[in-house]
């Protein structure tokens, strides 16, 4: 089971303090996948109308919102 925000490009690895932890215990990883197959179940989907909004401020506003 692998836990975190680590993303694989130029910014995770100059910019952003990012961490992923591995997790190899069969008893931890099998409670865990249980638990999120129940969030999933009662999760609500996401659509692309929704996301149009924010990402297209945040292609107009990006880096310069970081300061």
């Amino acid at each position: 089971l692998l836990i975190g925000s680590a993303n694989v490009d130029i910014t995770a690895g100059y910019w952003e303090n990012e961490a992923s932890l591995l997790i190899e215990d069969e008893g931890v990883v099998t409670s865990t996948e249980a638990e999120v197959r129940t969030l999933l179940r009662h999760a609500r989907p996401l659509s692309t109308e929704e996301e149009i909004g924010p990402r297209r401020w945040l292609s107009l506003h990006w880096p310069s919102f970081l300061g």
